[in-house]
């Protein structure tokens, strides 16, 4: 049947968001009924298409599979075999060893993975026995999503340098953050002995101070996702084909000041622990 799936983006493009199941759309000048319309696929990785677009926008309309053969539709994607054979014809094609094709199954047991590997490993065999492919023990793998990404090679060499260098800057910061508020703080070792000499204890004043380097913490944490989203505002015009992926979702605005915070914590300790060690009797009798 000629029917079609669509978007909910693209049904409020067409139909301002109605319920537009029973309604038509003109594809290929063929007219399509509309019988259900899904939620707009919301992943930063189409991990069901890595051979042409990785990070490209999902697709917003489906048809039968059935229908590529009765329409002899073509495909846009990659087309590959085992071995060269001319094609000129759309049924030569069909009956050839080009594939274009990609499956997926949905396995949650053990027992199921055991019994579609075993099935592929005899089918193979038996293929190979007459001398259908040019391997005598064809090989497969079963993957789940993440191993396919990492077969794929998504996430490159290079993006993890750059996040292991992102992590070597972040420690320079902590060693500058470090020496700055050990001088900051000792610059006020005479209202740290008068408080002491008041009756505040050494647990108050290094409290007192982590507080502080917490607060500072926090605003260079909103400062920085303020950067960063201006930053990501820049690769969405200047690449929209990243326009899915340069985004910050909710857990990513919550590590970047928890991250910061925690840097600023670690920093400092030290020049907290210093000051709350000085002797209040000598900061009196220097003032």
């Amino acid at each position: 049947e000629y029917v079609t799936a669509i978007s909910s983006s693209l049904n409020d493009t067409l139909f301002n968001g109605e319920n537009s199941v029973g309604k038509q759309v003109i594809l290929n000048n063929i007219a399509y009924t509309i019988v259900g319309v899904f939620n707009t696929i919301d992943s930063h990785i189409k991990y069901y298409d890595l051979n042409n677009s990785t990070f490209g926008k999902s697709e917003d309309i489906f048809i039968p599979f059935t229908l590529m053969a009765a329409l002899e539709l073509d495909s846009w994607g990659n087309t590959n075999g085992w071995k060269y054979q001319e094609v000129n014809t759309y049924q030569e094609l069909m009956n050839s060893e080009q594939f274009w094709w990609q499956f997926w199954m949905l396995l949650t047991t053990p027992e199921q993975v055991n019994a579609v590997e075993s099935y592929l490993e005899n089918y193979l065999l038996a293929e190979a026995k007459r001398r259908r492919f040019e391997r005598s023990t064809p090989h497969f793998a079963l993957r789940n999503i993440s191993e396919w990404l990492d077969y794929k090679e998504v996430i490159t060499e290079d993006n993890r340098i750059l996040v292991g260098l992102s992590f070597m800057f972040l420690a320079v910061c902590l060693a500058n953050i470090l020496g700055l508020l050990l001088g900051k703080f000792l610059q006020r070792v005479s209202e740290i002995g008068v408080r002491r000499a008041l009756g505040a204890s050494k647990r108050q004043v290094f409290l007192q101070h982590l507080v502080e380097v917490s607060f500072l913490g926090f605003i260079g944490g909103i400062m920085g996702i303020g950067i960063a989203q201006l930053a990501l505002w820049g690769v969405r015009k200047t690449f929209s084909y990243y326009s899915n992926l340069a985004t910050m979702d909710l857990s990513m605005l919550l590590a970047a000041p928890l991250i910061a915070i925690t840097a600023c914590i670690l920093a400092g300790l030290y020049p907290a622990w210093v000051v709350c060690k000085t002797n209040p009797a000598i900061c009196l009798k220097t003032q």
